[in-house]
């Protein structure tokens, strides 16, 4: 990652050093808690070639980290060579998988392209409760493979493994068994606040299958004291990724109480749809409001991005929109705008 441009972030807060990339929704699972998948479509998925362009594109607006994600990346036969764009730009490359690897030989196609960084999904250390939630009967002993495999080249490429962990009153109890977890797998794992999954302003259609993980209100006094509990073991040197102020905004939201926080999506990070859309979250199919398209590729692109109409009409959005909680969105915030929390990713990192 470049020095000089991460500096000139902390001064000005207006490059977007993180853009999350769903390269597909197409998905071999089908979670419960999400319905990304239902928009799949690949005859519409940005090519080869123009994921190229766009590498170039991030490139040249300041991005230095991308992660890409789904639906799942791995169905998309050409992730090494996707991946491969982005790390030639110096754009430092996450993959964010479900662990339910149907060809390792594509995975460690992955990995020789340069790729050291990975999230893999794991909500519960239950087989019974996580194949239950993932629907699907072999899920959990399909990610601990994963982890078996991907565990000793992270260590040894210096890379940073990630567990992401959906926090639902499936798993509350639970949470520090999976910090103990992560650390005998040489993982951080990170907390991630339910939420009912919204793609382009529509829930869709999987509320229905998550009724029974929502929180009744004595979850919510227990997540409040789970996620203060996370902060503690943080503290104390355990693999918690997230950052002591996502943690106590965390606990705030999961119990009801007021949680703002200073996003600065379209700003600092932004998303990118399958199809190259940009938006400024994922909650949103349109760049400064719902279907106003934008293409990463546009040849305009650029000059729009950095033209003063476009960040005061994403500074409006962020009024309106009612933030969520996604630690995508904001921890980067909390890096770039909470010298504690910069401190705190400076050791993760060190």
């Amino acid at each position: 990652m470049n020095k000089l441009t991460l500096l000139k972030t902390l001064a000005f807060k207006n490059i977007p050093v993180y853009v999350h990339y769903g390269i597909t929704h197409r998905c071999n699972l089908r979670c419960r808690m999400c319905g990304v998948w239902k928009t799949g479509d690949q005859s519409t998925e940005l090519t080869t070639p123009q994921i190229e362009k766009m590498a170039e594109v991030l490139s040249q607006i300041g991005t230095q980290v991308i992660s890409i994600g789904g639906g799942e990346p791995l169905q998309r036969d050409d992730l090494p060579q996707a991946a491969g764009f982005f790390l030639k730009k110096n754009i430092s490359v996450r993959v964010l998988t479900n662990g339910v690897i149907p060809d390792y030989k594509k995975l460690q196609a992955v990995i020789d392209a340069g790729v050291f960084n990975f999230s893999i999904s794991l909500d519960t250390l239950d087989p019974k409760l996580q194949n239950d939630i993932i629907g699907r009967p072999d899920a959990f002993d399909r990610v601990m493979e994963t982890f078996d495999y991907l565990s000793p080249i992270i260590k040894a490429k210096k890379g940073t493994g990630l567990i992401n962990t959906v926090v639902s009153s499936a798993n509350l109890d639970t949470l520090p068994e999976m910090v103990e977890f992560a650390r005998k797998k040489g993982f951080f794992v990170s907390f991630v606040p339910l939420e009912i999954h919204q793609f382009s302003g529509k829930v869709l259609g999987c509320a229905e299958t998550m009724q029974d993980l929502v929180f009744t209100e004595e979850d919510r006094q227990k997540a409040y004291k789970a996620f203060h509990h996370l902060a503690k073991l943080k503290a104390e040197g355990k693999p918690v990724f997230n950052s002591t102020a996502f943690l106590k905004k965390a606990a705030d939201y999961m119990s009801g109480k007021d949680y703002k926080w200073d996003c600065r999506a379209g700003i600092l990070y932004f998303s990118v749809s399958p199809e190259g859309k940009f938006s400024i979250c994922h909650k949103y199919q349109g760049y400064t409001e719902e279907g106003n398209e934008l293409s990463i590729i546009n040849p305009d692109f650029i000059t729009i991005f950095n033209s003063p109409e476009y960040k005061e009409k994403a500074k409006k959005l962020h009024k309106t929109c009612g933030a969520c909680l996604r630690p995508c969105w904001a921890e980067i915030s909390n890096l770039f705008l909470d010298m504690g929390a910069l401190w705190e990713m400076v050791k993760v990192q060190g």
